[in-house]
């Protein structure tokens, strides 16, 4: 199996906000990072950084209030997978499962970045207000 190049996805900011050691900011690279920006790009409500990116963000957040949860259901999986669609990094959009809880819609869904071998399951959680 080939080793894949990790500098294709580049380096960020560690979205904790952890301090390393040596009192830097830690990072992540590599497929961590490409699974980060998707994570950051599915949270961010559609268009919310319009001055930035134009289309950048994920509908999934106008479901919230949805009363029919087979509405709301069929919804996420849509919103979700053209949010994941406009990401160049994102190969192939597998599974979208919805879950939902009390406050919380859990979405999972299974991603193969470009250049992996192996797909990766990302999770994000909406909260109801």
């Amino acid at each position: 199996m080939a080793m894949v190049d990790e500098t294709i996805y580049g380096t960020d900011i560690k979205n904790t906000w952890e301090v390393g050691p040596h009192g830097d900011i830690k990072t992540v690279s590599g497929l961590k990072n490409a699974e980060q920006a998707v994570y950051n790009r599915l949270m961010t409500k559609y268009d919310e950084l319009y001055k930035f990116y134009d289309g950048y963000g994920n509908h999934d957040h106008d479901v919230i209030g949805e009363t029919d949860k087979a509405v709301a259901e069929n919804k996420l999986k849509i919103y979700t997978e053209n949010c994941l669609r406009k990401e160049p990094r994102v190969e192939e959009i597998g599974d979208i499962m919805v879950t939902f809880e009390r406050d919380v819609i859990i979405v999972e869904v299974i991603v193969k970045f470009i250049s992996e071998n192996k797909s990766s399951n990302l999770v994000f959680t909406l909260e109801r207000l």
